[in-house]
């Protein structure tokens, strides 16, 4: 959000060296886990698709990425429409969502799945999502698109992050 003043292309750089900082530190810190069990099978994407329950699973993962994406897309055309947001103010509300995305998925998705069962989380995700999202056109104060961005963030989470469980 601070990286306005600079411009787009200074913010891209600034967030592409962070990628590859944590690229680097991925690469260095982190060990891969001991296989364990039957080794498994790579399929196609086709033969994916024809499983049920796979096909099922890899559809539900699409439609929730790609709504929210799309609303990433979009809100900023909104914002500035309804609110006269600029760069700074809309860096700002995805670096809001980017800590509940991180909060939800590092300390909360985990523990109800564990407690209700991954199915129940990724549709309660879903559910939520859904609402959130149809709600944000209707926000009438920017201090209520806030809230209603923290649910569809929570939401986002909770239902992409129970499905990739089940993958």
């Amino acid at each position: 959000a601070e990286m306005a003043r600079y411009g787009f292309s200074a913010a891209s750089f600034v967030a592409a060296g962070l990628s590859l900082i944590d690229l680097g530190m991925a690469a260095l810190f982190l060990k891969e886990p001991p296989r364990s069990g039957s080794p498994r099978v790579r399929i196609t994407l086709p033969q994916a698709l024809a499983q049920p329950d796979l096909g099922r699973l890899l559809g539900a993962a699409f439609v929730t990425s790609f709504a929210f994406v799309g609303m990433e897309a979009t809100f900023a055309l909104l914002a500035k429409q309804r609110f006269n947001l600029g760069p700074a103010a809309m860096g700002r509300i995805f670096a809001g969502l980017g800590v509940v995305l991180a909060v939800v998925q590092g300390g909360i998705v985990g523990r109800l799945a564990r407690r209700f069962g991954e199915r129940r989380v990724a549709l309660l995700g879903s559910i939520l999502l859904a609402i959130s999202m149809g709600s944000i056109p209707w926000a009438p104060m920017m201090v209520c698109l806030s809230g209603v961005m923290f649910f569809v963030a929570a939401g986002q989470v909770q239902a992409q992050d129970t499905v990739l469980l089940w993958l």
